[in-house]
């Protein structure tokens, strides 16, 4: 119910923050769901000192102006890893920000010219900035850096064919901002769904089966230290959100105010009545499950944004974003999924009224 309540008020947020419905994005990876225009290659190609100009004069005119991307330390991660730039190509076109983060698609080139290219994605965050709503916030996305790139660095790469991640480059933490360098999921060979059908959703529920299962009654030491990982996994776990979940009651009322002509809103101020006062005890419950044989490493943000799937058609799903992995137990995640992610096709009663199917 905490969960259902906390998507339902991000729900919220989101519809008051962006009426027109149209601004719908990949912040993870930074690729827009409707690709923007390439810029010529060939033009677009310069030598590295030119490169790190260019994307520093993007910056200026727009996210991070005291600090542009950390274009010296991307060139050194990727030497450290054997893959030695003569170029770097920085598509600012193509570059997400929302609120103090941005995420920034690029491409390296070997020695072996357009021949040799990497494609690769920069997603950092700016905590020197005044919208955090408390050091507690700017604590909290602090960690969630640092627990994304533990998690990147630390599966192997059996591990990977399971379960299909990006290659994790690089993480680096300086002058009040974290940056992660990954692959780059490729918008030639995989594609994003804001709703999941039927064949997507098994795919989807696939990866996670293989995911969890690595993990299954394993201390958290087979993975890294405690320190590194959330004690309990997920966005919404209540732990994380002590400064919102005070709002719960009052947040339903707005909720019920903005979807006023869906069916069934009418329960919902009584619902926030109740989640308000039973969330302390409801999580107190949830936390002592966590010992049980279920438990296991959540990926903790598990919907349909953070998925992409291979457009052949195996519908093999890429997954990103572990920003909130930590120790939980799995079921946590198919709910996320179901909650927020699945397609109720017509001829099919919706899952939260009936229980039945989904898909045809």
């Amino acid at each position: 119910l905490i969960l259902t309540a906390f998507i339902l008020l991000d729900l919220v947020h989101q519809t008051t923050s962006h009426p027109s419905g149209n601004q719908e994005q990949s912040f993870a990876t930074g690729l827009p769901r409707t690709q923007a225009a390439k810029r010529d290659t060939t033009d677009n190609v310069k030598p590295l000192g030119a490169a790190m100009a260019h994307a520093m004069e993007d910056a200026d005119r727009g996210f991070l102006p005291s600090d542009p991307p950390p274009m010296t330390w991307v060139v050194k991660a990727l030497g450290s890893r054997g893959l030695q730039v003569e170029h770097l190509r920085a598509h600012t076109e193509e570059a997400v920000s929302i609120s103090r983060a941005q995420v920034l698609p690029l491409t390296a080139s070997s020695a072996g010219g357009s021949a040799a290219e990497t494609s690769l994605v920069l997603k950092r965050v700016d905590l020197r900035v005044e919208s955090f709503k408390s050091e507690s916030h700017r604590d909290r996305t602090r960690k969630s850096y640092a627990v994304e790139a533990q998690v990147y660095a630390s599966l192997s790469d059996r591990f990977r064919e399971l379960a299909p991640i990006p290659g994790f480059w690089g993480f680096d933490e300086r002058n009040g901002s974290c940056a992660i360098l990954l692959d780059r999921v490729s918008h030639k060979t995989h594609r994003q769904y804001p709703e999941l059908g039927r064949g997507h959703a098994h795919s989807a529920l696939s990866w996670l089966a293989h995911f969890h299962a690595q993990f299954l009654g394993h201390e958290q030491g087979h993975l890294c230290t405690s320190a590194e990982l959330w004690d309990v996994g997920g966005y919404w776990s209540l732990d994380k959100r002590k400064d919102t979940s005070r709002d719960i009651q009052e947040n339903c009322v707005k909720l019920q105010a903005a979807f006023a002509h869906e069916e069934g809103m009418s329960a919902c101020k009584e619902l926030g009545v109740n989640l308000q006062e039973m969330a302390e005890s409801l999580h107190e419950k949830a936390a002592k499950n966590q010992g049980e044989a279920g438990r296991t490493l959540l990926h903790g943000d598990f919907k349909a944004g953070n998925i992409f799937f291979a457009s052949s058609d195996s519908f093999e799903a890429t997954v990103v974003d572990f920003q909130w992995s930590g120790w939980g137990t799995g079921a946590s995640d198919v709910v996320y999924l179901l909650a927020t992610s699945l397609y109720a096709a017509p001829s099919c009663h919706c899952i939260a009224r009936s229980g039945h199917c989904f898909g045809d």
